[in-house]
């Protein structure tokens, strides 16, 4: 049952990485599984994240057609 979750683990890893390298944040090497990861800027990948969350929820609560209280 763990070796599910380990393996689970490893795909989002390589996921993860193969996203960041596309965005310019790193280099991922598919034959090594090597990845390199770009110095940046925490505070801005915070405000980023949080912007982007924030869109996310509200887009889905948009389709949800949740309203404000009334």
């Amino acid at each position: 049952m763990m070796t599910k979750f380990v393996r689970l683990g490893v795909y989002i890893a390589a996921l993860l990485a193969g996203v960041l390298a596309m965005a310019g944040y790193g280099e991922f090497d598919p034959a090594t599984w090597v990845f390199d990861l770009y110095p940046f800027n925490v505070k801005e990948a915070v405000l980023t994240l949080g912007m982007m969350t924030g869109n996310a929820l509200a887009a889905f609560a948009f389709l949800r057609g949740w309203k404000g209280k009334q």
